[in-house]
């Protein structure tokens, strides 16, 4: 087996970078998705639901429809993970508290309002 692989070794090789992918290719979808574009997209404009999959939220828009091809908008926005979205929200709700704290400004010149 050895001798096998040695023999199909040609040398070294250079790794190249992976390629940028084609945004004009076609994605792959789950088997759910697709039936849920099936029975909700029927004319071109037609939008659907907003799909959760397991690592993202997704809406698509018909384009155009031709036999087995279906030409689409995709609208895709990744979920956060738990940790992630209740920092971000406990730093909104303490910068709103902030400023609803600040005392209110005085007139120019003048004596504190009561």
């Amino acid at each position: 087996m050895m001798e096998k692989a040695k023999g199909e070794a040609t040398g070294p090789r250079t790794l190249q970078p992976a390629k940028e992918p084609d945004p004009k290719a076609p994605l792959p979808l789950l088997p759910e998705i697709a039936a849920v574009l099936e029975k909700e997209l029927k004319r071109p404009g037609d939008v659907t639901t907003i799909l959760e999959e397991s690592d993202q939220f997704s809406v698509f828009r018909l384009i155009e429809a031709s036999g087995e091809t279906w030409k689409v908008d995709a609208a895709r926005f990744p979920k956060l993970d738990f940790d992630t979205w209740f920092s971000r929200v406990r730093d909104e709700a303490a910068d709103v508290d902030r400023q609803e704290r600040k005392p209110p400004a005085r007139p120019a010149g003048g004596a504190p309002l009561r």
